[in-house]
């Protein structure tokens, strides 16, 4: 009887040692389903884009150029390894080797392409709605109140929103990368820019002042962990000019492109050096480098004038192009500009980096990785932009 006792205190002993055994596994992987699950968001950002770039071994039958409508006004940009491009009733997402990854469908009046590392936002310029989108999936559309005067995306998918009306000049509406509402705000002057900060913790309000009758940009700061009212004021002041845009600096400082001077200022909001404009400002890009490229036409003399400013410069670089030039794209230190059939790149000294080569007439040209995209009237084309010639000194630098 004793031994029988023994053997079945030896049976219960083990059936416990596998029953806490099978407990602990069980905790062990509702703890992991847990930190996965807190930590989803960083995670999923990483792994974005992994499917797409298997998909740019297999698209093999993909090619360019692509075929485009004509009379159809375009708007191309880069988005992470892709490309999209902009019409009237839709935007399609196509991979580095020319593959459709994505179309969607939009039926906005005015429609407005802006993009960031990852995100794609496309808004109804004066209309009320705005959508956010994946290079191959739609995030979320949202229906305002008030019409839509512009609005940003940033690289973590953060989207600010700044539309009419009636209590004020305009609203701020910040939604995070799920479309939840963060951050509102009333504004009492009429915002012209949004340059999100960091990794989306605040932005900076570019906006329209009044001081003695002439016609100001100012800058206030928005943290969305504070309260909405609070704001840190006067940035810096351009007189006499309307900002098209604002970039703040890496290495601290900013520059605000307006349209009639370019102001770049340090860290102290005191001004570097400005440049005023004596052509009409037909195209102008901006990097957090420190670097601003300014494309006027000259009607005078027939040709097109590039203005190159860096932070840290005192003296802008002008380089003198021909009068068809009208895109330009900046890509690692360099601007692109598309003339005449050539495509040719310099670095910010006014040296001529690449002569890349020819092809067709083109209303927009996107740099993106080692590709070239030219838009032209019924084809996208892609050029290697690797191709190079460097050494020689542009006409007019």
């Amino acid at each position: 009887m004793a031994q029988n006792t023994d053997i079945n205190d030896i049976r219960r002993q083990k059936r416990r040692d596998r029953l806490i055994k099978q407990l602990l596994i069980a905790l062990f992987v509702v703890l992991a389903i847990v930190f996965i699950y807190a930590n989803r968001d960083k995670w999923f950002h990483k792994l974005e884009g992994i499917g797409s770039k298997y998909e740019d071994v297999l698209d093999s039958d993909a090619s360019f150029p692509i075929s485009v409508s004509t009379g159809v006004r375009y708007e191309m940009e880069r988005c992470g390894d892709s490309i999209v491009v902009l019409g009237n009733t839709s935007f399609k997402v196509y991979s580095k080797n020319g593959k459709l990854t994505a179309n969607f469908q939009h039926a906005y009046t005015t429609p407005v392409l802006e993009t960031s590392s990852k995100r794609i936002l496309v808004y109804d310029n004066g209309g009320v709605k705005f959508r956010v989108d994946s290079e191959t999936d739609e995030i979320y559309e949202k229906t305002m109140d008030e019409n839509i005067l512009l609005a940003r995306i940033s690289n973590e998918g953060y989207a600010a929103v700044v539309t009419t009306s009636d209590m004020y000049v305009c609203m701020l509406y910040v939604y995070d990368d799920k479309g939840k509402n963060i951050y509102t705000r009333g504004c009492t002057n009429k915002i012209t820019d949004i340059t999100f900060k960091g990794e989306s913790e605040g932005c900076y309000a570019t906006y329209v002042d009044v001081s003695g009758g002439v016609l100001m940009t100012a800058i206030d700061y928005y943290d969305f962990s504070q309260d909405s009212q609070n704001s840190d004021s006067d940035y810096g002041v351009s007189s006499a000019t309307l900002a098209l845009e604002t970039v703040f600096f890496e290495n601290g400082g900013y520059a605000i492109v307006g349209d009639t001077v370019t102001v770049f200022y340090d860290s102290q909001n005191n001004v570097e050096k400005m440049y005023s404009y004596d052509d009409a400002l037909t195209a102008f890009l901006t990097d957090e480098s420190g670097k601003v490229a300014l494309l006027f036409e000259n009607k005078d003399m027939r040709c097109s004038n590039l203005i190159l400013m860096q932070q840290g410069e005192t003296t802008p670089v002008t380089l003198t192009l021909p009068q068809s030039c009208s895109a330009i794209d900046y890509c690692d230190g360099e601007i692109y500009t598309a003339a005449d059939g050539a495509l040719v790149s310099y670095k910010f000294d006014g040296t001529l980096s690449k002569n890349i080569g020819t092809a067709d007439k083109c209303s927009d040209i996107v740099v993106n990785g080692d590709y070239i995209y030219l838009l032209t009237y019924d084809r996208i084309e892609r050029i290697d932009s690797l191709i190079s010639s460097g050494g020689q000194q542009s006409e007019g630098s």
